[in-house]
């Protein structure tokens, strides 16, 4: 009877441990922070879902391979494949593909060993920039907004409430360049790169005299929606000879190559809703 008893036991234990929340990282501060509404000193175990809010100092979550850090008067939620920044400035370092949510964006690093920071200011701006390595930005529908080369950096006012419920509006005056051949539809402009399509715009350089030519377009993204990223044209290169009626060569130089254009978001509608536990990817 004994050993009845205690094979029982034993059962009972293992089937309470498998039941238990697993661990997905360690926070930890050489200040005062909060988990879920609990002040905590030092470091503490993270669990999916719980919520960390720093106080003066900043807070570093390690996520595997993937190192988040929170700074002073910053709050968000932490899960094994994402982050979702509710307030303040968060930093993201590291290989795994963790992605960083903030309002209706959704921000990936695409280069090994990044470093990529994301600033919430009051649900009135976002702010992107990626320090080190490459990153992309996406809607909640997964349409490509951005994509940002090293040292590149793009803001992004979204839509009213669009933090309270998990939605917004939001587009970019992001930097960008796309190289491939250019074609031309009903009297529209594109460009096919890398399975992305691409329709091309420009006040300042006529496009029809490189229609069924390889060119880099260098300008600025204007929208995206229905799998289609609108980019407006500021110069063409095409077989190193540069195309861009009202610019300086200074000026090309920097839109090419300088990769740290910055613009202000105002008006594409960002759908989709982000809930807590959400964990697809684009």
């Amino acid at each position: 009877m004994r050993i009845l008893w205690c094979t029982f036991l034993i059962a009972g234990c293992m089937c309470s441990l498998s039941g238990a929340p697993s661990s997905i990282g360690i926070v930890r501060s050489y200040g005062e922070f909060r988990v879920d509404g609990a002040a905590i000193r030092g470091n503490s175990t993270l669990m999916a879902g719980d919520v960390v809010e720093t106080m003066a100092m900043n807070t570093t979550i390690n996520l595997g391979a993937t190192e988040v850090t929170l700074l002073p008067e910053s709050r968000a939620a932490l899960y094994a494949d994402h982050t979702t920044l509710q307030r303040g400035t968060s930093l993201v370092r590291g290989t795994a593909p963790h992605a960083l949510e903030a309002g209706s964006l959704r921000i990936f690093a695409t280069s090994p060993h990044s470093l990529v920071e994301v600033g919430y200011s009051d649900q009135k701006l976002i702010t992107i920039s990626a320090h080190a390595g490459a990153a992309n930005v996406f809607t909640s529908s997964g349409e490509l907004l951005a994509s940002l080369n090293p040292g590149g950096s793009v803001a992004f006012e979204p839509a009213s409430g669009a933090r309270s419920s998990g939605s917004g509006q939001a587009t970019a005056n992001a930097g960008v360049t796309v190289k491939g051949k250019l074609t031309k539809k009903n009297g529209e402009y594109f460009i096919t790169e890398d399975g992305k399509t691409y329709e091309i715009t420009s006040t300042t350089v006529n496009l029809d005299q490189y229609v069924g030519k390889v060119i880099t377009a260098a300008g600025s993204v204007v929208s995206s929606s229905g799998g289609v990223t609108v980019v407006t044209v500021a110069s063409v290169t095409v077989a190193a000879a540069v195309i861009a009626a009202g610019l300086s060569g200074a000026a090309i130089t920097g839109i090419v190559v300088g990769g740290a254009a910055v613009g202000t978001v105002i008006g594409l509608a960002a759908a989709g809703t982000f809930s807590g536990s959400s964990s697809s990817t684009p």
